[in-house]
């Protein structure tokens, strides 16, 4: 892709990321090239309808989370704090796939760049877990699955609340769940989750 082309697209999921989590995906795609400083004619070449940017926003977000995730692995001490500088620093991006989701499920199976991408992502997030587990520092009793899950539901948006607060409770809860997920504690209902799909 030439330097021009990579700089509208990446003009365009940026303007797409910020609008529709604060507006929906009711969004017009006109709003969107506005925003992202681009004609309507450039949208539509590289995201010929909104199916299409929904998935671009997937995957572009689910990339730039796992290149964070892989400087967090190479960077910090030891796997508890490159997994909870992982999923901070995700921020925006995590709250992106997680209100995408819903409108690309079907398609993952069949949508190959979407599939290997959840795929590096999740294998990311099971080496941090199990080392960090082998290390002590994480309860025994959890498997990556369920932190997939935790992570689904944390940053799913919560229609009705102000924006300030929803932007704010993703952090604020994650460390209430990583204090749950530190070595110890009470015995967890039901067996741990390693995955749900094939």
């Amino acid at each position: 892709m030439r330097a021009d082309a990579r700089r509208n697209r990446d003009q365009i999921l940026a303007a797409a990321r910020r609008i529709y989590l604060a507006e929906g995906f009711t969004v017009p795609m006109e709003e969107i090239a506005r925003a992202a400083g681009v004609g309507v004619g450039t949208l539509y070449r590289r995201f010929p309808d909104r199916d299409a940017l929904l998935r671009g926003l997937a995957v572009d977000a689910i990339q730039r989370v796992t290149a964070l995730g892989e400087a967090a692995w190479k960077e910090e001490p030891d796997a508890w704090s490159a997994l909870r500088r992982f999923v901070h620093e995700g921020g925006e991006l995590n709250r992106v796939v997680a209100a995408v989701r819903p409108h690309l499920i079907d398609a993952v199976p069949e949508d190959e760049e979407l599939f290997r991408a959840g795929v590096a992502w999740f294998e990311l997030l099971s080496r941090m877990v199990v080392a960090a587990q082998e290390a002590g520092d994480m309860r025994a009793d959890v498997a990556p699955g369920d932190v997939l899950l935790m992570l689904n539901l944390l940053h799913r948006p919560l229609p009705g609340l102000p924006g300030d607060l929803a932007a704010g409770l993703p952090d604020r809860f994650l460390d209430v769940m990583f204090d749950g997920l530190r070595g110890g504690g009470t015995p967890l209902s039901g067996e741990p989750i390693e995955r749900w799909w094939t």
